[in-house]
């Protein structure tokens, strides 16, 4: 990894990478991402009420591993100002910071690959950006299942891509962008978390 990085003078990431990879390999954090696999998402059809809300509760570990990763300012390091040591290189620590994740919990990748993969575009789009873009370049995972306005974080995930003959009620009428939305719940007959 320290080759890469000198042969595309990208050395500034390398403690920042350090810190990830260290953070990644403890014992402590490889608990996270198996708490979720033993532990499915669960639909919430109805609230107290009997109000029908179609919320999706995740086990804690998974929103530490995403916390984790948002923490690490990696989601948008390539459009983002550099280091002011930093010469060039700034698509360099990505797959190898993604490497490390994927090690861990494959799923949590894709969140983070699909949403950097969706910066350009959603750039192109100037009055979209500007509403989403302190959500998107995020240092903090917001957990919380809020109207897209009031997200402090936002994922582009897989769920905008599924086939909707295979998806829940909810998630065939969902409006707006998805956050968080992974094809794992499509194929569980869950709806996508709303943003």
């Amino acid at each position: 990894m320290q080759a890469a990085l000198a042969r595309a003078q990208a050395q500034a990431w390398l403690p920042g990478l350090q810190q990830h990879a260290r953070t990644v390999g403890s014992s402590a954090f490889a608990q996270w991402p198996d708490q979720p696999n033993r532990h499915p998402p669960q639909l919430q059809q109805w609230d107290a009420r009997g109000r029908r809300i179609d919320q999706v509760e995740f086990h804690p570990a998974w929103h530490q591993v995403l916390a984790h990763y948002r923490a690490q300012q990696l989601i948008d390091m390539p459009f983002a100002d550099a280091p002011e040591d930093a010469a060039s290189g700034r698509w360099t620590p990505g797959p190898p910071a993604f490497t490390c994740m994927a090690r861990q919990k494959r799923a949590a990748s894709a969140p983070q690959r699909l949403t950097t993969a969706a910066i350009p575009v959603l750039r192109k789009e100037p009055a979209l950006w500007a509403q989403i873009a302190p959500g998107i370049t995020s240092a903090h995972h917001d957990a919380r299942d809020a109207p897209l306005a009031d997200k402090t974080a936002l994922w582009v995930g897989m769920g905008m891509t599924e086939n909707p003959r295979r998806l829940g009620r909810a998630q065939q009428h969902h409006r707006g962008l998805s956050a968080g939305c992974h094809r794992w719940r499509a194929r569980r007959g869950l709806p996508a978390a709303r943003p």
